[in-house]
């Protein structure tokens, strides 16, 4: 699977996000292992997503705090 494949399959999969989700994982995981990645490095892969998502959620949270203290002063 080339990159334009898991594309598509990214696009596909975000139409139904719990269904797709799945799917994702499991295309990202069998593409990994096709290319001789170890459960270990696999494994750190996952880690490194999760962090990158924790990252974003933490700036997400700061943008709503600094939006709802901006409205609160504004009162």
């Amino acid at each position: 699977m080339n990159y334009l494949q898991f594309d598509r399959v990214i696009t596909l999969a975000s139409k139904d996000t719990k269904k797709g989700a799945r799917i994702v994982a499991k295309v990202f995981y069998r593409i990994l292992r096709k290319n001789g990645f170890s459960e270990n490095q696999i494994i750190d892969i996952a880690t490194n997503i999760l962090s990158c998502l924790t990252e974003s959620l933490k700036g997400y949270e700061k943008k709503i705090e600094k939006t709802r203290k901006e409205e609160n002063e504004g009162m």
